[in-house]
């Protein structure tokens, strides 16, 4: 046998091509999988982190809306809209009296452009309350004052103005 003759050689090169063909097919088909647990420590800091200063930052809010319902008298029109004016997302500002004897309800709109837009709602106990030609939005007042005084949370229902309320005495 001749081992310089190209036939020869060139099936040797075929053949090698064919097995490496036939084992690469192979090991394509074996898969292997193995999962690798990722750190969750660097999201649970920054989770953590993040929460701290969003109970900061609430916080901080709602001491500027407690500085603002602390305005001792209504009279005072000019320093609750320049306070209302400074604290973002404030557009009403009420003092209601839940004393049925003496009523002592306030209403102030807030809010840059107040009468081009429509009206928001005004905070009533009782809605006979509401003033002439303006929508009502209609508080539980039994829920508002078993706080007592100095109690303050949100009043947040579907289809009504997100409120902020402060009991003071």
């Amino acid at each position: 046998m001749k081992w310089d003759a190209p036939e020869i050689l060139l099936s040797v090169f075929i053949m090698g091509g064919g097995l490496c063909l036939l084992g690469s097919a192979y090991l394509a088909r074996e898969e292997v999988v193995e999962r690798v647990e990722r750190s969750r420590g660097a999201h649970e800091t920054f989770i953590k982190q993040l929460d701290l200063e969003i109970d900061r930052l609430t916080s901080l809010y709602q001491s500027h809306l407690r500085r603002l319902a602390s305005i001792k008298s209504p009279a005072d029109v000019a320093a609750i809209e320049g306070l209302g004016r400074t604290i973002r997302g404030v557009e009403h500002f009420s003092l209601l009296s839940l004393s049925a004897t003496s009523p002592t309800d306030y209403h102030l709109e807030i809010r840059e452009g107040a009468g081009e837009e429509a009206e928001l709602p005004v905070p009533v106990f009782d809605l006979q309350e509401v003033p002439l030609g303006r929508e009502g939005v209609l508080l539980d007042a039994g829920r508002l004052s078993r706080r007592g005084p100095g109690g303050e949370g949100w009043i947040d229902e579907p289809g009504k103005p997100l409120f902020y309320w402060y009991h003071r005495q």
